[in-house]
């Protein structure tokens, strides 16, 4: 699996949740296409690449307005309050 985050609490709640290995490859971004295609990936990606992974992982944020509206990076602590259950996705691209 790799890990699609600029956020280094989400990976560390990630890995809390046993969504993750400890050693898994985290990446800031995707640059190359071929970083998630056929891998089990946890994040958020544009469509474009999310059909090209063997499935997509995310963890919604039930964030307030407020949470929204800081834009600042949330604790873990934080994330443990405003994290919902995991839900797991396979993406096809039709055409």
């Amino acid at each position: 699996a790799v890990v699609v985050t600029q956020h280094p609490a989400l990976a560390a709640l990630l890995r809390e949740r046993h969504l993750i290995e400890d050693d898994c490859e985290v990446l800031d971004h995707v640059t190359d296409p071929e970083q998630i295609r056929g891998r089990r990936v946890v994040g958020v990606l544009p469509h474009h690449l999310s059909c090209l992974c063997a499935s997509i992982t995310e963890v919604p944020l039930k964030l307030s307005a407020e949470q929204r509206a800081a834009r600042r990076e949330l604790s873990l602590e934080e994330l443990r309050e405003v994290a919902g259950e995991a839900a797991t996705y396979l993406v096809k691209r039709l055409w």
